[in-house]
């Protein structure tokens, strides 16, 4: 007989009916509160102890500890911890997955000889995940709503040529859900599986609370892996067995056990889960066994061996060596509306709401904090009220600061000057090394995330039209036009200020009271370096637009959003963008008003 089906005959027909509700409750906590165990032998044990003991003996101790933890332990462990194992001591023997048996013993069955030795043995340790495949992903997009430990184990999905992400749609309603992969190619598990490569994606909604996401997703990798063991059972391909077969109760039962053995908190308290008397103990803890070592990354017979895709990376990529020209290709490749305009969004956003970088540098940036976390998390409409508080600096910054990077960091590269190459890090991926110094650079006061700024030339005219309709900065970046050879005027100006000649161009600039002239400033500079044409019209309004927002949010314009910027991001499908030109041109236009024209 199956050691699985072993296990279920046990405890459903040798188990009097009056007492199988009693049985199936004990069972559980006693596979909960042996987590040291592998869970196929924990519930040897337990059955084992069933047999031994009677089901009087847990109905008359129904609320002793001792009847779930009765500590088994082999007798080097036991000799470790000060004890001595009688001979007359009656072990449990149990069988591990590759055949080998164990003697394990109680804490009843052993005499204690070294008190002091007591404790050197942790009885109830909750085992932990293997690091992390360096290829598998990070799930650092689910960063605010998993922590460390459980974004550790979860990467190892890729064994089941699964990927965890945010949805991106769909009715919020369904909190989560698995969904098969249609793309025609064999499927093949592999650390550096992405969505579009999967043969499952597991998907949860974004409104799902925080506390909720990581019992959602053993919930959903409990019913997949059911399905995968009943089809072991049944002799067919892991994919031929609808998800639906598994009962939810099942599927509940597996994901409460892994939770708590692994130390992850469950929906349910230890004795609070409803448990029918229709379920499959065997396939439970085959199914609980397989999802353990999945999530610790340890083998077993269920899950496939890893392989890897070709090409495979040894090494982190440059992600980006022409952030204009990658970045508006990626953004102009993707067919889906929703996660294109999220996409474009936050981009835009990041670009425009973090001056302090240079923007192609931003640009680099902003691209992939967007692969890393995900569209959940950089969809939130919220992003604009923490993009530009994101602390992210580079390496080198952060050394000054007296910080460094943590051992198992991903640094953001960005391409610099002459083929090299500048590694940023967020706040995350850094500790401390010099208390002193990060105190101090901690009291240092932020500075303003505009970009980069000098007055206008000493030969440049005072501009006294405008000195009246815009701050004092804005005035300057309108002087810093003269490095160009652009003189900016109202249309009632008459006269061409001294040291003007012939080869400067005169910039009529209209002067309206619902809009800022600096911004109408950024409109005409826009339209001339999208066109290339001073008096021609622009390839496309939206465009212009674009440029503008983007410009004088840079800069600290204090403006009112055009209508149109709205308008671009939420456009139909059939309408691409050049962002390429579009992010070019603000860069142009950005470095003639701040006085660092190229």
């Amino acid at each position: 007989m199956d050691p699985y089906d072993a296990i279920n005959v046990q405890l459903t027909h040798f188990v009097p009916s009056g007492h199988r509700g009693l049985v199936r409750r004990w069972m559980l906590a006693f596979l909960v509160s042996n987590p040291r165990l592998p869970i196929f032998v924990a519930a040897q044990a337990g059955c084992q102890l069933l047999s031994r003991w009677g089901t009087d003996v847990l109905q008359e101790n129904r609320d002793e500890s001792w009847t779930t933890t009765p500590l088994p332990a082999t007798r080097t462990e036991w000799e470790s911890d000060g004890y001595r194992v009688p001979d007359h001591a009656q072990p449990l023997v149990l069988t591990h997955l590759d055949g080998s048996q164990v003697e394990l013993f109680l804490l009843f069955d052993v005499e204690l000889v070294n008190e002091e030795r007591v404790g050197t043995v942790d009885h109830t340790a909750v085992r932990e995940p293997a690091e992390p495949h360096e290829l598998a992903p990070t799930l650092s997009e689910f960063s605010l709503h998993l922590g460390e430990r459980e974004r550790a184990a979860l990467s190892y999905l890729w064994r089941l040529g699964a990927t965890l992400n945010w949805a991106t749609g769909g009715d919020s309603g369904t909190p989560g859900w698995i969904e098969e992969a249609h793309h025609g190619r064999p499927c093949r598990p592999c650390p550096e599986v992405r969505g579009e490569d999967a043969c499952y994606r597991i998907v949860i909604h974004p409104d799902v609370e925080r506390t909720g996401v990581m019992p959602l997703v053993l919930e959903l990798v409990a019913q997949l892996l059911g399905n995968w063991v009943q089809g072991r059972r049944e002799g067919t391909p892991r994919r031929s067995i609808p998800l639906e077969q598994i009962s939810d109760a099942e599927v509940a039962v597996v994901s409460h056990l892994v939770a708590l053995r692994l130390g992850f908190g469950s929906r349910h308290l230890v004795g609070d889960l409803d448990v029918p008397d229709g379920i499959d103990w065997g396939r439970v803890v085959e199914t609980a066994q397989v999802m353990e070592d999945l999530l610790q990354g340890l083998p077993n017979p269920l899950l496939p061996l890893a392989g890897t895709t070709e090409g495979t990376p040894t090494e982190p990529r440059l992600l980006l060596q022409d952030p204009f020209r990658e970045v508006g290709r990626e953004l102009n490749s993707r067919e889906n509306r929703r996660e294109r305009e999220i996409a474009e969004r936050w981009i835009l956003d990041f670009v425009a709401g973090n001056g302090r970088f240079p923007l192609p540098t931003a640009l680099a940036l902003g691209w992939q904090l967007y692969h890393r976390w995900g569209t959940g998390v950089v969809g939130d409409p919220s992003r604009q009220d923490w993009v530009g508080t994101i602390e992210l600096r580079s390496a080198a910054e952060w050394k000054v600061r007296g910080w460094v990077p943590r051992p198992d960091a991903v640094e953001l590269v960005v391409p610099s000057g002459h083929g090299r190459e500048v590694h940023y890090l967020l706040r995350d991926d850094v500790l401390i090394a010099d208390r002193l110094a990060a105190l101090e650079s901690k009291a240092e006061a932020e500075p303003h995330n505009s970009a980069l700024f000098r007055p206008g030339p000493d030969d440049a005219p005072a501009l006294r039209e405008f000195a009246e309709l815009v701050p004092w900065r804005e005035l300057q970046m309108l002087r810093n036009l003269w490095r160009n050879r652009i003189l900016p005027c109202l249309p009632t100006s008459q006269a061409a200020p001294d040291g003007a000649g012939p080869t400067h161009l005169r910039l009529e600039v209209p002067h309206r009271e619902d809009q800022s002239v600096t911004l109408s400033v950024i409109g005409l500079l826009a339209t001339k370096f999208l066109t290339h044409e001073m008096d021609a019209s622009p390839v496309c309004g939206l465009e212009g637009a674009l440029v503008a927002d983007i410009v004088a949010r840079r800069l600290g314009v204090d403006y009112t959003p055009s209508p149109l910027v709205e308008e671009a991001l939420s456009r139909g499908a059939s309408i691409q963008f050049r962002w390429d030109v579009v992010y070019q041109a603000a860069a142009t236009v950005e470095n003639i008003l701040s006085g660092f024209p190229d």
